[in-house]
């Protein structure tokens, strides 16, 4: 009995659970631990959020770019062996009469450019006289080219126009569509100066709102302050086609 008495104490004592303040310290732990995965989670989202909408702002901001410099660049072009006959009695290879606007301020430009072609910018055919007339504007937040849309998240797209006065070849200064029809230099213009401002379409890429003030070319500075992602895009293009 005294064995059998003994062998059982000592498999009690072997047998303890533990203290209140060890199962507290525990707990404090698995807090901690619980605490950083989910800051990890946390800034892993914010992450991917941030990276996700620089990805989707400079594949428009570059695509749109891109596409519109290369538009400039064929304007008063009028080779291929196409006879464009309405295209002779044209004074200019970018369009001021029509088309082209200052928005003044905040409200955005528009450019409307030509050359011989066979098709414009939405892929339309274009017949005899191959005239193509492709028109750049901004409505909805939507860039557009004759009306089909282009990109969105476009918030500020403003022009100027490189002014070429003593026929030198080199700019002597920029300006708005304004002054050049004002100052009589439409068929003096041999480069063209544009600037965008493209958001995300992502609302919440941030945690929380930025404020920041963007000057795009001659418009006023303009505060933004929320929590999209926004970068500029510009590109000056020389005009080297004469109509």
């Amino acid at each position: 009995m005294k064995n059998n008495r003994l062998k059982f104490s000592g498999l009690s004592d072997r047998q303890r659970g533990f203290t209140l303040v060890e199962l507290m310290i525990a707990g404090l732990l698995g807090l901690i631990l619980t605490a950083g995965m989910i800051q990890i989670f946390i800034g892993s989202s914010q992450t991917f959020r941030v990276q996700r909408a620089i990805s989707e702002v400079l594949d428009k901001g570059r695509t749109a770019t891109n596409f519109i410099a290369s538009e400039i660049e064929n304007a008063g072009f009028g080779g291929d062996g196409l006879v464009a006959s309405a295209f002779a009695t044209l004074p200019n290879n970018v369009v001021f009469a029509a088309g082209t606007a200052d928005g003044t301020g905040a409200v955005d430009d528009a450019i409307r450019v030509q050359y011989t072609g066979t098709r414009d910018c939405t892929g339309a055919a274009i017949g005899a006289p191959f005239l193509v007339v492709n028109t750049f504007d901004v409505v909805g937040n939507e860039l557009r080219c004759n009306g089909q849309p282009l990109i969105n998240g476009v918030e500020s797209f403003h022009i100027l126009y490189g002014v070429d006065s003593d026929g030198n070849g080199f700019v002597d200064q920029y300006m708005t569509a304004t002054r050049a029809v004002a100052s009589g230099n439409t068929t003096n213009v041999s480069a063209i100066r544009f600037e965008m401002l493209v958001a995300s379409q992502q609302t919440r890429v941030f945690s929380e709102a930025v404020s920041r003030d963007y000057k795009v070319l001659d418009e006023p500075a303009v505060n933004y302050s929320d929590q999209r992602l926004r970068r500029k895009f510009s590109a000056t293009v020389l005009l080297v086609n004469t109509p």
